[in-house]
């Protein structure tokens, strides 16, 4: 399997989708990432590395044992930002040439100018 940082490396553009909404009352919003490469659509998760370390998590990355959302995801807290902004520049200080996109209701768009 391909640690996070290959997967990144290797992907042509990016898709942040939202998994919750602020309108939910929920002060942290969370966010799932899918990458598109040449192999596929895949979700972008840390793998266990050999020696059964786990892989370093990204900036804003947790790890949740929640059941309404995926073990590994995007949580940030805060206002007067663009979570998915952030995101986008995490994932782009690794692949600056990938497109992200935000998949939020009916209509793609890209991350602030990404």
């Amino acid at each position: 399997m391909k640690s996070q940082l290959e997967q990144i490396r290797n992907a042509e553009r990016a898709y942040i989708m939202p998994l919750n909404h602020p309108r939910d009352g929920m002060s942290t919003h969370r966010f799932q990432v899918y990458l598109m490469s040449p192999d596929g659509l895949d979700v972008l998760w840390p793998h266990s590395e050999e020696n059964g370390k786990r892989e370093k998590l990204l900036a804003g990355q947790v790890f949740s044992r929640r059941d309404a959302y995926p073990a590994f995801h995007f949580a940030l807290a805060g206002c007067g930002y663009s979570k998915t902004y952030d995101i986008g520049e995490t994932l782009r200080r690794i692949n600056p040439k990938l497109k992200v996109e935000v998949i939020n209701g009916w209509s793609p768009s890209n991350a602030n100018g990404f």
